[in-house]
């Protein structure tokens, strides 16, 4: 598998990535490994921002105004002055066959190759909902963005047998402050429905915080 990028900044919580091709980032939400040979370990993260700009923070970016194709081939330099960087919240750490939620016992280092997760490796972080937990802790990005594509993206790695009941009521307890928050993440996640028999829109109906399923399924 070729690698997205590499490691330009890291601590116990976040990695900061330099993609290896221009507008290569990964998905938001998706999940990715961080390889470090020399440590033995990988470092799994959920993608929280992507970002395209010049290398030099100096530099002042300008409309070409060239039509989509034209630019690229009367302007190559570009991909020699822009890069396109992501962040991700660190989830848990692995080393071997093992592997853990939690904070990592030292971050990975610079340089090490950052790489889409597997889906094994996936289903392993989320077995249990205790991944929820980052990602409810993540600021200065949308919440209820942010839980709604990792929570599609861990699913689609489980297909039909995604634990998420287990997820829901684990969600319902983090954010039981915060209740619009929740509401639509659960509402965004649900699959279609008919509508009430009141004939009142879907957004009235209360949310499962117990029993059942919380995300339709």
């Amino acid at each position: 598998m070729d690698p997205l990028g590499e490691i330009i900044g890291s601590d116990s919580q976040m990695l900061a990535v330099e993609c290896h091709r221009l507008y290569a980032a990964p998905e938001f939400g998706s999940f990715v490994r961080a390889a470090c040979v020399g440590s033995g370990r990988s470092f799994y993260a959920v993608v929280t921002r992507a970002s395209t700009g010049p290398f030099d923070g100096n530099r002042i970016v300008q409309a070409h105004r060239l039509a989509p194709g034209e630019l690229e081939q009367r302007k190559p330099h570009l991909t020699t002055i822009l890069r396109t960087t992501f962040e991700a919240r660190t989830l848990g750490w692995g080393e071997g066959s093992a592997r853990s939620c939690g904070t990592p016992p030292a971050p990975p280092r610079l340089h090490c190759f950052v790489y889409p997760s597997e889906d094994a490796e996936v289903r392993e972080l989320t077995k249990t909902p205790a991944f929820l937990r980052s990602l409810t802790q993540v600021v200065d990005v949308p919440l209820e963005d942010l839980l709604v594509a990792a929570i599609d993206a861990a699913r689609q790695s489980w297909g039909g047998e995604a634990p998420v009941v287990a997820w829901g009521k684990y969600l319902a307890r983090l954010l039981h402050s915060d209740y619009v928050t929740l509401e639509g993440v659960m509402q965004r996640l649900a699959p279609p429905a008919a509508p009430a028999s009141s004939g009142g829109p879907r957004w009235e109906a209360g949310i499962p915080l117990s029993g059942g399923d919380p995300f339709g399924d």
